[in-house]
């Protein structure tokens, strides 16, 4: 795909050319499609972009235990989400990952966790019409800073809280987490929707 600057199906066909035997398993084939969502390119600022940057950490703290502090956040921008408490810019439209749409080619949604048996799917909210109580977000530097916690994210697991009153926003987990509309995202750095104010323009399941 980088190297003839062509699309996924494209890039298939040509390997398949080659190597007939050639059958990349789905989530490979989701890495794909988010590579080429992003444009070909690891650096940028898109929705698509974050969601990188999320299944990247995430492979990270998979490897290693730990991982980095996430993006730099410097919380002066005016359409982002801001604590219910004392109105501290948290974080904007670009952060936001989107937590198993239908028919989603997503890397880190899912519309049941990996904890859960197969014989009892939870269902996304287009098939259980239940809404929305949460929004997932990459992880942010000031995320790390304001939880004791989480030094290095070396936890498995923790609280999400305001950096300006310290109040809670909700939780970060390794493991995913899902909102209540029976979707989520692993891992998950999630904010409770009771506890932020969203821009209008922000939306819980952005398109890349």
């Amino acid at each position: 795909m980088k190297t003839l600057s062509c699309p996924l199906e494209q890039a298939l066909e040509v390997v398949r050319t080659a190597r007939p035997e050639a059958d990349p398993n789905e989530g490979f084939l989701r890495q794909l499609f988010l590579f080429q969502t992003m444009g070909l390119s690891l650096e940028g600022q898109t929705s698509a972009h974050a969601e990188y940057r999320l299944f990247a950490a995430g492979a990270e703290y998979q490897r290693t235990g730990s991982s980095g502090p996430g993006r730099e956040w410097f919380g002066d921008l005016g359409d982002g989400a801001r604590c219910k408490g004392c109105r501290r810019a948290l974080f904007d439209r670009i952060s936001v990952v989107g937590h198993g749409t239908k028919d989603s080619n997503s890397v880190v949604a899912f519309r049941q966790p990996p904890w859960q048996h197969k014989s009892n799917p939870i269902r996304s909210l287009s098939d259980n019409g239940a809404s929305c109580s949460s929004i997932f977000v990459e992880p942010m530097d000031w995320m790390v800073k304001a939880s004791s916690e989480a030094p290095g994210w070396s936890s498995s697991e923790g609280k999400l809280t305001c950096p300006g009153c310290s109040r809670k926003l909700g939780s970060w987990s390794w493991g995913g987490e899902q909102c209540g509309c029976g979707a989520g995202v692993c891992p998950a750095f999630r904010f409770s929707l009771s506890n932020i104010d969203l821009p209008p323009a922000m939306t819980l399941n952005p398109t890349p």
